[in-house]
């Protein structure tokens, strides 16, 4: 008997079996969804109109929020709850000015903004910069009623397991206001600053945390945070100093969840984190996306054996097969993963990031085509 798309996410995060492995397209607008204008090309490529205007789910990511229709197309088991801002009010500027937290955010590419001004670069980078900051407020950056009017209207309208972003993680959050340099310099040559600046960021991701899991209530079945601790060559910092200075405030946070809801907890890193899986069943994640299967060490068949009877794995389907590969290609890398990953459940299938223009609108086919034919239990 088939089973309805919620119930078989939250078959598979349980470490069962559903009926066939899930897919996710777009849940986290932030890393499992599509580029808007390579949106544009994949819904003109299935020849689906184009009068409903694309909505941003991401600003910084320029990412669209995925639509009913492409859902139904590729089986997708997941919808985002996420806030939609329409494309008009969101067209890519070159850059952009962030009021809560003080960041100017310019565009890099087609894709991606990053931070070209932030609150403690370079000499703000001092305990009086802390305490003079004005910090912003929890109810301001986010609308509690819009999310508990959204949740609740795609829980009455849709099977689909709803997918709740949370706030980015201290990790990512710091990085942007410092400045990657000094962020890593600061570690080591400033550290009565670094750890008050990651407690503060803690504290407040935990407020406001707090504001959206009471918002969606129990209108939500899984809920993501992205915190990217990688690089292509292996982490960021070393297992060690993961451990003392992010692992134990992860931990706090993620407690803070689970005193309010009982939905899964998902967590997106990037990058090769091979040396902090252990961590990560420490911290209490019960899954981990990306599965960046191109970096260092993250051989998904490993990973798989190494904690995949402890966290659920979701993505695995690499970018760059998705990019060079023909459609052909693609289906025999999904199938391949879906032998290594799918067995005993704990298996979501997803690429292992935003699709970009780059990737031919046939292959993102091809993928959720062979994720349904080849993904039967």
């Amino acid at each position: 008997m088939a089973m309805t798309h919620r119930e078989r996410i939250l078959t598979a995060l349980n470490h069962q079996e559903p009926d066939r492995v899930p897919i996710d397209f777009g849940g986290y607008t932030g890393a499992t969804s599509i580029n808007v204008d390579a949106y544009g090309k994949l819904k003109e490529h299935l020849g689906l109109a184009r009068d409903k205007e694309i909505t941003v789910g991401t600003p910084t990511m320029f990412t669209a929020a995925v639509d009913e229709e492409i859902l139904d197309r590729f089986g997708v088991d997941t919808v985002s709850v996420g806030l939609r801002i329409p494309l008009h009010d969101f067209n890519g500027p070159e850059s952009y000015y962030d009021t809560h937290w003080k960041i100017t955010w310019k565009k890099t590419g087609v894709a991606t903004y990053s931070p070209i001004e932030a609150p403690f670069f370079g000499e703000k980078g001092t305990p009086a910069a802390l305490r003079n900051f004005e910090w912003p407020k929890p109810s301001e950056m986010e609308n509690a009623q819009k999310w508990k009017e959204r949740a609740k209207e795609l829980r009455q309208k849709t099977d689909r397991a709803l997918v709740v972003r949370l706030p980015a993680g201290i990790f990512t959050w710091t990085q942007i206001l410092r400045g990657f340099e000094d962020w890593f310099m600061d570690f080591h040559l400033n550290q009565e600053f670094m750890e008050s600046l990651l407690d503060k960021c803690t504290d407040l991701w935990i407020q406001t945390a707090g504001i959206i899991i009471e918002a969606v209530g129990k209108d939500v079945d899984v809920f993501v945070w992205g915190d990217d601790y990688g690089f292509q060559t292996g982490p960021m910092i070393s297992a060690q100093m993961f451990r003392k200075y992010i692992a134990p405030r992860n931990k706090k946070m993620l407690k803070s969840v689970r005193a309010k809801s009982q939905a899964k907890i998902l967590l997106h890193c990037c990058g090769g984190v091979f040396p902090y899986l252990e961590d990560f069943v420490e911290m209490g994640i019960d899954a981990l996306n990306p599965i960046q299967v191109s970096a260092r060490d993250m051989d998904p068949a490993k990973i798989k054996e190494r904690i995949g009877d402890r966290i659920s794995l979701w993505g695995a389907i690499g970018i760059d097969d998705l990019v060079k590969g023909t459609p052909k290609d693609v289906k025999e890398m999904v199938k391949r993963r879906i032998d290594q990953l799918a067995k005993g459940g704990g298996y979501v299938l997803a690429a292992t990031h935003n699709l970009l223009t780059d990737v031919p609108p046939e292959n993102i086919v091809a993928m959720f085509d062979a994720a349904v034919e080849y993904g039967r239990y």
